[in-house]
């Protein structure tokens, strides 16, 4: 999950959910939608000082082939991703940092 990732500050984590994300939308013919959900860790990897791009390459490539793959390497390049974009914003809870539907 992108938050606990960002709660730990953890590469690491942000890796294996955004790995989680990708395998749950394989299947998919059209992974536009995966696109809300991806702009969480694209966000996250910027926030704990990563290069969001990078990472997304490295997770499509671990992906077997498909929409959800190649969604996830065209949202590597994009430089127009934020939370407001995505119709998310950032807040604060008892367990630290989440996320939540604007």
């Amino acid at each position: 999950m992108a938050s606990v990732a960002l709660r730990h500050s953890s590469s690491a984590e942000l890796e294996t959910a955004l790995l989680a994300y990708g395998m749950s939308g394989a299947g998919q013919e059209d992974a536009r939608d995966m696109m809300v959900g991806m702009s969480l860790h694209h966000v996250v990897a910027q926030l704990i000082g990563l290069h969001p791009g990078p990472l997304f390459i490295q997770i499509a490539d671990r992906l077997p082939g498909g929409a959800a793959a190649n969604a996830m390497r065209q949202f590597a390049v994009r430089e127009d991703v934020s939370l407001t974009a995505f119709g998310w914003k950032l807040v604060d809870t008892p367990d630290g940092p989440d996320f939540c539907p604007v």
